[in-house]
């Protein structure tokens, strides 16, 4: 079943400006076809999917790793809190292109492996898919597991692979880049990140410190080899295996604070994309220099009034760009003191490594999100009795044919915990 967008699309050329101004015009506003996209779809109706992960495997296969909740509780809890947890995040497997979805456990509902964790998973692989990695965060540390049958299975497991000389870390993201996976975490005891390297995703040794103390987003890879770690209104590159890194500023003026996880994104010549949140719109930046400088901020929700929050973009072909995040039409500089609805929101950009880049954004009118307030303070929230359960972000990819697939938490469900949703494209500009 095809979903358009909701109401009209909103066909923008947008031109590179602060972002302050609006953009100036550029380029035909029929430059693409109009969006469409199957309908949003619970993939289980009892097990948690705050903070879902999407992945495509080299293979082909989709993956979304999700939250258990945990940690992500609405009081009072409801039994699918405890019931069918298993103490690993949870993993659903798509080998049909998003049609179709399974949960991926041990035997009988057994864990995968025994490798525990409580929350934060991330997925990659290498380049030719023989080895896939996930991994999970625990109370005061994190594992990784590998698969070798393209997500199948994951008896392969390092129960912890911090290093023993941190303290309690937070958010381990993933990355693999020149033959080697890289594990990046918060908390190596001295304010810093830990950078750690493996060949198979369960053995690891130390890299490097990179980081000022601040939270670290999610990490990417360019085809080259380089490592970039969005955080906050900057992106840490490296182009040395993960050996140094250096930060730069992205041109944004008042950048929503709080927790910001969103992964930079690298199309397929090497340009580096960074999407971000000024509380009533959502811009993003391009750099041609592996993140050294950055083009000026690019206006990605003109016409769509209201508050946004948690972008996250993905690119494919080059110059070829996907924002989603989540938007209401309730302006209000407190996203944790909104009344309305929640939507996810899409944006297509092509050109987007020009000056004069094209803009196709709209609100997808099913993939309803939550209704009232996001808090955007992590586990701050919990201490703040308010609602937590969705987490941080959700992410959207491009697949190997050029598909948008997108993934996130909803509270439509009524639960403590938000569950699992997920829609892909069924028609519109093909991103490769």
């Amino acid at each position: 079943m095809r979903l358009l967008l909701a109401l009209a699309l909103v066909a923008l050329a947008a031109g590179c400006a602060a972002p302050a101004t609006t953009p100036a015009p550029a380029g035909a506003p029929d430059a693409m076809a109009p969006l469409a996209f199957s309908a949003p779809a619970i993939l289980d109706p009892v097990r948690s999917g705050g903070e879902p992960v999407i992945f495509e495997t080299p293979k082909h296969t989709l993956l979304i790793a999700a939250h258990p909740g945990f940690t992500h509780v609405k009081a009072p809890p409801g039994p699918e809190v405890l019931e069918p947890a298993n103490g690993q995040s949870y993993l659903y497997r798509s080998a049909d292109g998003g049609a179709s979805w399974s949960v991926v456990t041990g035997p009988s509902g057994t864990p995968r492996n025994d490798a525990w964790g409580i929350s934060d998973p991330d997925l990659a692989a290498n380049a030719d898919g023989s080895r896939l990695v996930m991994a999970d965060l625990q109370a005061v540390s994190a594992s990784t597991a590998a698969s070798t049958d393209d997500g199948a299975s994951w008896p392969s497991a390092a129960p912890m692979v911090t290093d023993p000389q941190d303290g309690s870390v937070d958010r381990p993201w993933l990355a693999f880049a020149d033959g080697h996976f890289y594990v990046l975490y918060n908390g190596d005891g001295n304010g810093h990140w830990r950078l750690r390297q493996s060949d198979d995703g369960v053995t690891w040794s130390d890299l490097s410190t990179p980081g000022d103390g601040s939270y670290p987003g999610a990490m990417a890879a360019g085809k080259d080899g380089s490592l970039y770690v969005g955080n906050g209104d900057k992106v840490w590159w490296s182009v040395d295996g993960g050996k140094t890194f250096t930060a730069s500023k992205v041109p944004a003026q008042k950048p929503m604070t709080g927790i910001v996880a969103q992964r930079p994104a690298v199309d397929d010549a090497g340009t580096v994309y960074f999407a971000w949140s000024e509380e009533s719109a959502i811009y993003y930046a391009a750099s041609r220099d592996h993140g050294k400088t950055w083009g000026p901020a690019v206006l990605l929700s003109a016409g769509l009034p209201g508050t946004h929050v948690w972008p996250w973009p993905a690119a494919g072909a080059p110059g070829k760009l996907v924002v989603a995040w989540v938007g209401t039409t309730e302006t209000n500089p407190d996203p944790s003191a909104v009344k309305g609805d929640w939507l996810v929101h899409v944006a297509v950009v092509t050109g987007a490594d020009t000056d004069h880049p094209t803009v196709q954004a709209a609100p997808v009118k099913d993939a309803k999100v939550t209704t009232g307030g996001i808090c955007m303070d992590g586990t701050v929230c919990e201490a703040e009795a308010k609602d937590r359960r969705l987490g941080d972000f959700i992410t959207v990819i491009v697949d190997h044919a050029g598909r948008i697939h997108v993934a996130y938490g909803t509270t439509t469900t009524g639960h403590s915990i938000s569950s699992p949703a997920y829609f892909r494209e069924t028609d519109g500009p093909r991103l490769r």
